[in-house]
């Protein structure tokens, strides 16, 4: 078996283990863009190695998934869940469940599919392109991110260090 197929899972579980400490650092709007910036570079890792063939950058992206993974997923659901009001924090983690896992992987799929349609000629694929369309998306959810997510900074910190009062 191919050891590289758990590499994101492998990174993921680390991270999940030292992501309390990431998020007093970085706080919600740092690791959610973090996320999305390593988005970007797992993406155009991925799009270079298939234009040069050098296939060691796709074991160089697989463990950036698991970061990607626990950074904005874990950080959001935390978020969604200290700005919910208690009586509709049920409803807003099922909101966002249903945002990113039901909505969002519907539309992407949508788009990948007509992505890849729309480059791939006699059933060869142009990957390079493929993946720098991702790559470029990414690049603009990062800077309208980064340019509209408002984080209250005296409430955020109170947040972190609730969080990890909770944890202990």
């Amino acid at each position: 078996m191919n050891c590289y197929l758990y590499m994101g899972q492998a990174v993921e579980i680390c991270f999940l283990f030292t992501f309390p400490f990431f998020l007093r650092k970085l706080k919600f709007k740092g690791c959610i863009g973090t996320a999305i910036f390593v988005w970007i570079i797992l993406y155009g890792l991925l799009a270079i190695s298939a234009a040069t063939g050098i296939k060691g950058l796709v074991y160089l992206a697989l463990p950036l998934h698991g970061f990607c993974f626990t950074f904005f997923f874990v950080a959001g659901q935390l978020y969604v869940d200290k700005k919910a009001p208690e009586h509709l924090r049920n409803s807003a983690q099922g909101l966002i469940t249903f945002a990113t896992y039901g909505a969002g992987k519907y539309i992407g799929t949508l788009i990948a599919g007509n992505v890849v349609n729309h480059h791939t000629s006699n059933g060869v694929y142009a990957w390079d392109v493929i993946w720098t369309v991702p790559c470029l998306f990414a690049c603009l959810i990062f800077a309208g991110f980064m340019l509209l997510f408002k984080e209250n900074e005296k409430e955020t910190a109170r947040s972190v260090s609730s969080i990890h009062l909770e944890s202990n």
